[in-house]
């Protein structure tokens, strides 16, 4: 039986995995991997096990370019515990915001297109369908473009991402669109969140 692949890059508090779930009618039969490296999220991480599915993984990392430890700034609370809607991201994107109090931690990061290609094989008769879901706050675009060029974005079928240009000082309207019409090459496409 051909396994199909689901990795949630931003697991967040698991809004997009719960949509991606009920999307793709996800059940035992996928292989479910969920990156978060913010620590105040591992609760919903842990708790995510809602799929009831044995090959869901819990992974408490930074998906990234490259292996190793990175700061990671974590989103800062305001007023009666809610978040400051800035968002928690890694801390070397030199995002253009004012994160307004918010704390930096050591995270771990893994390279995610060295990841990707050790769990799908480049000739995919033993897998069915992979889905990336990518919500990490501005780390998108380096990371897409490495995608791009290493060729691991050929190995997704849907890309599901968010594109955080208002938070990135050197990206415009027209270098999202380039990389948008560069993705859209290799992947169905769908912009959410």
């Amino acid at each position: 039986m051909k396994r199909s692949f689901l990795f949630d890059l931003g697991f967040h508090h698991g809004e997009g995995l719960e949509y991606l779930t009920k999307q793709y009618g996800v059940d035992a039969t996928w292989v479910v991997f969920c990156f978060e490296p913010n620590p105040a999220c591992r609760v919903h991480l842990l708790r995510a096990g809602f799929l009831r599915n044995p090959r869901y993984t819990a992974m408490p990392f930074a998906a990234h370019v490259h292996t190793g430890p990175v700061m990671f700034q974590q989103e800062a609370v305001i007023h009666g515990g809610t978040e400051d809607g800035q968002g928690s991201h890694l801390a070397d994107i030199n995002l253009d915001i004012d994160c307004r109090g918010g704390r930096c931690v050591p995270v771990w990061a893994v390279d995610f297109p060295a990841f990707l290609r050790s769990i799908i094989p480049p000739v995919r008769e033993q897998t069915a369908y992979v889905v990336v879901k990518m919500d990490i706050e501005g780390a998108e675009y380096e990371l897409l473009r490495t995608m791009l060029q290493d060729g691991s974005l050929g190995l997704i079928d849907v890309l599901h991402v968010e594109f955080h240009q208002r938070l990135m000082p050197y990206e415009t309207d027209a270098t999202t669109e380039q990389l948008r019409e560069s993705l859209r090459q290799f992947v169905r496409l769908e912009e959410h969140w």
